[in-house]
């Protein structure tokens, strides 16, 4: 899979705060642990180089794109398939209409010759 999959599967998201420091307030993001493992990018498994996180952002905004266009791509060929369908149907409509127009006017016809042939018996 690609940088995206990898974050998605890999890489959870976590609410946090500095162990030991900081000035107590929340974060969010993933453990550089996590990334470290996931992708081998950095010095360590403690800390997540800015450029790292920008980089696999950058890859994972990429994939996301690839991906859309993908699917955009699909619903340009369903939509012209139900299109095609649109246009068979009203075919097939069409086709059924003069066939019934065909019957009742046969029906009509028989009906004459029916009693035309009463009136010879």
């Amino acid at each position: 899979g690609g940088v995206l999959e990898t974050l998605m599967e890999k890489v959870p998201a976590y609410r946090w705060r500095y162990a030991g420091g900081g000035d107590g307030s929340w974060h969010m993001g993933p453990m550089a642990q996590d990334v470290y493992d996931a992708f081998g990018l950095g010095e360590s498994r403690s800390m997540i180089g800015t450029s790292d996180m920008d980089g696999l952002l950058m890859a994972a905004a990429q994939g996301m794109r690839a991906r859309v266009e993908a699917l955009a791509a699909r619903v340009g060929a369903y939509r012209g398939m139900a299109e095609r369908q649109r246009e068979r149907l009203g075919e097939q409509q069409r086709a059924l209409r003069e066939q019934e127009e065909a019957r009742a006017a046969l029906e009509v016809r028989l009906q004459r010759l029916t009693e035309a042939a009463a009136g010879l018996a």
